[in-house]
């Protein structure tokens, strides 16, 4: 084989890299660091369950029981087009979105609402404010910059550079 042959298989071989195996790799990475940030943000205002939370509306939520903080989760990455790879972030608990984006729940009937653990009464609505987590996450993953080097770092260790 010849040098310039050789140029070209190495090249044909980056290519094939920079096209599926190397973008694969950067979103894992960038959803890797989105959830240790999400995780993190989770884990700031420990409290008892059934005492207030130490953290003002507007902040993230207190952490309880650590369920929201575990449940923090990827989806397998996807391709989602030429060279470009997919892959979601998030929780399925179903107070998970009531946090983020807060909430008011209501009885459906004529009985007050109540926690059946404490037996606390809130009367026949409760307002839940909004206790973003994830939109925290994701900005300081951006504007710290990890994000991009996650990114980069998977990038270029796939290529070998």
């Amino acid at each position: 084989m010849n040098a310039a042959q050789e140029v070209a298989d190495r090249l044909r071989a980056i290519a094939a890299k920079v096209e599926s195996a190397a973008p694969k790799a950067s979103v894992q990475a960038l959803s890797r660091a989105g959830e240790t940030m999400a995780k993190l943000t989770l884990s700031t205002g420990a409290h008892a369950a059934g005492t207030p939370t130490p953290n003002p509306p507007g902040g993230p939520p207190g952490l309880i029981s650590g369920a929201l903080r575990r449940s923090v989760a990827r989806t397998p990455a996807v391709p989602s087009g030429p060279a470009t790879w997919s892959q979601a972030l998030g929780s399925v608990i179903i107070y998970a979105a009531v946090q983020e984006h807060g909430a008011t729940i209501s009885s459906k009937g004529t009985y007050p609402l109540r926690n059946a653990k404490t037996g606390q009464v809130f009367g026949q609505s409760v307002t839940i404010p909004a206790r973003p987590w994830m939109k925290p996450a994701v900005e300081r993953l951006i504007s710290s910059g990890l994000g991009q080097k996650a990114a980069i770092t998977a990038f270029e260790a796939v290529l070998g550079l």
